[in-house]
């Protein structure tokens, strides 16, 4: 037989077998042009979202830096400290979060995908801490909606802790490294007897329900600063004094 290869194969799809591990490796679940044509949405919508985050960032700088809320702000250093590091936070992981959506990896590049993957996740972790502290530096109660806490599940139980979750009793994940790709990954429970054994985790989804979050949560406190009319310090309920 040669090894060379030719222009053109004819193949004979009647001799065809099915598949005997599909149903294990997807869980029942069926990949049909449905499934493509919602990772193109997601993308969409997260791209969507992406000038918005940078404009609702901007726009919050622009607020902390007129002279009498920075005045306020800058009466407690620690809080004025921890204002800047977490506004600096969410411009960097913004910046990651579009490094990752403009370059994917080549197909069964598995390892890139692996890291990509894990890096993603901890940047949106780390952006959410951010957004919460940000708000806790200028006195907001701020409490993640459930999108955001659905995003930090799928972080501890794929690469935040897979191989002990903590509960009663613990858990044990992994990914399905066949079905990780630039689009998501399956998530699977060791306990077969879990419902959702099998979970599908579409990437540029989370991205794009974070960046609406991130957004929202922007808004909150520019409101707030901005109500904020009186004189007196903006500090937070656990306030720690320079």
């Amino acid at each position: 037989m040669s090894d060379e290869l030719r222009d053109e194969y004819q193949f004979d799809y009647r001799q065809a077998k099915p598949n005997r591990f599909a149903a294990s490796v997807l869980g029942g679940r069926v990949v049909s042009i449905a499934d493509v044509a919602g990772g193109i949405h997601s993308r969409r919508a997260a791209m969507r979202n992406e000038s918005l985050v940078r404009e609702a960032e901007r726009r919050l700088r622009d607020v902390v830096n007129d002279t009498p809320v920075q005045d306020r702000l800058m009466c407690n250093l620690h809080r004025w400290r921890q204002l800047c590091s977490s506004m600096d936070v969410i411009g960097d992981t913004e910046l990651a979060v579009e490094a990752y959506l403009e370059t994917p990896a080549g197909e069964r590049q598995y390892g890139q995908h692996y890291l990509r993957a894990y890096g993603l996740l901890q940047v949106l972790f780390v952006q959410q801490d951010a957004i919460k502290h940000a708000a806790e530096a200028i006195g907001l109660a701020y409490s993640f909606p459930v999108s955001l806490g659905a995003i930090r599940e799928v972080r501890n139980n794929a690469i935040g802790h897979p191989t002990k979750r903590s509960g009663s009793p613990w858990e044990s994940f992994g990914i399905l490294r066949v079905s990780l790709s630039h689009e998501g990954f399956t998530l699977y429970s060791f306990d077969i007897g879990r419902p959702d054994n099998f979970q599908p985790v579409r990437l540029p989804e989370l991205v794009a329900e974070q960046r609406e979050a991130v957004i929202s949560a922007i808004e909150q406190m520019i409101r707030h600063l901005r109500n904020t009319q009186n004189g007196e310090p903006l500090s937070g309920p656990s306030d720690v004094s320079e």
